[in-house]
């Protein structure tokens, strides 16, 4: 949480201020309404827990929100009734990833989210122990919830939610992080995406279930675009291009109809994308990543305008696993403007 929540909480007139910073993300949008938690689980396509515990599942999740208020897909672990034990993450456009698990990690889950739901009452400051001031910023914020779960052997509670701001760094928030670390040993295909590339397993998690086909294939060409997104200076620049279509490929790109061939010593294809990103003022964003098979993989993705904003088209690529030059390159680039990708 930044200074001015901080200060934007202060102003609540008659509203607990701790309680208040547990809730607010950085833009000041509260996660504990009822209504806002609800458009997070439409947007996952997750039941409310509530339903859940209606319908006599044994339920733990997290719904997490990182430091600029941005929605993380759900991580659960699940045990409905007549199935086995499952762990679930429920990811953007309705993509979710579920695996079966055994009896050891479903009781780790129980365990970590036992308590997670209990606040933590901070020391009181003595005379020869006085509170340091905190500054604390863009915090993360973690909303537990559990469905059917067990206090002890004798008390079954229908549900139990509980918000807090990473600041607190209360039993909320470590429970949080440790059921992420849990789920990921549910989902070893994941293992393949660049841990250092994501900010949480969450994110990771997230990532892996836009991953398809050949997971491993996918996920090198997951974790290249990574890497060429992260060293991005200036798309409009031929040699950004250049670089990003990899060592001696000879792409056939067609943006809108109009198509470029490549050649190995060769500008066209780097002038001609930079030329293509600079008059539709767009950047890439990679939606979904196939594996075709060891050695080819498919990229679906969207146009935005700067980092955020609305699709305001599409783009196909296939890249090729080159074993002379030993990386991938790409193949074919197919940009059409004005439409949405196929999920």
């Amino acid at each position: 949480m930044s200074l001015v929540v901080f200060a934007a909480v202060a102003a609540l007139g008659g509203q607990d201020a701790a309680v208040s910073r547990d809730c607010l993300d950085d833009n000041l949008v509260s996660r504990c309404d009822d209504g806002r938690r609800n458009e997070t689980l439409v947007r996952f396509s997750a039941p409310t827990i509530e339903a859940d515990a209606e319908s006599g599942a044994e339920i733990y999740r997290v719904l997490m929100v990182d430091g600029y208020g941005q929605d993380l897909p759900v991580i659960a672990f699940e045990r409905r009734p007549g199935f086995s034990p499952q762990a679930v993450v429920y990811a953007n456009n309705g993509r979710r990833l579920t695996a079966n698990i055994g009896l050891d990690l479903w009781g780790r889950a129980q365990r970590e989210l036992r308590f997670a739901d209990q606040a933590i009452t901070p020391e009181a400051a003595t005379a020869d122990r006085r509170a340091l001031p905190a500054t604390c910023l863009h915090s993360w914020v973690s909303t537990v919830e559990m469905a059917n779960s067990h206090l002890d052997r004798s008390r079954r509670v229908p549900v139990r939610r509980r918000t807090e701001d990473a600041c607190t760094a209360g039993l909320t928030t470590q429970s949080a992080f440790g059921l992420m670390s849990l789920a990921m040993e549910a989902f070893p295909q994941c293992e393949a995406l660049n841990a250092q590339q994501y900010r949480s397993a969450a994110n990771r998690l997230g990532a892996c279930a836009a991953l398809d086909g050949d997971i491993p294939a996918a996920a090198e060409v997951r974790n290249m675009l990574n890497t060429l997104e992260r060293a991005r200076t200036n798309e409009t620049m031929p040699d950004f291009w250049r670089r990003y279509t990899g060592i001696n490929a000879v792409p056939t790109v067609t943006w809108d109809g109009e198509t470029v061939v490549g050649n190995l010593h060769g500008r066209e294809v780097g002038e001609f994308l930079a030329s293509r990103i600079e008059l539709h003022g767009v950047k890439l964003v990679p939606e979904t990543v196939v594996g075709m098979h060891a050695r080819e993989v498919q990229v679906t993705g969207v146009l935005r305008p700067g980092d955020t904003g609305a699709t305001v088209g599409a783009y196909s690529q296939i890249w090729e696993f080159s074993h002379h030059a030993h990386n991938w390159t790409l193949k074919t680039m197919t940009v059409t403007m004005g439409t949405q990708p196929a999920n």
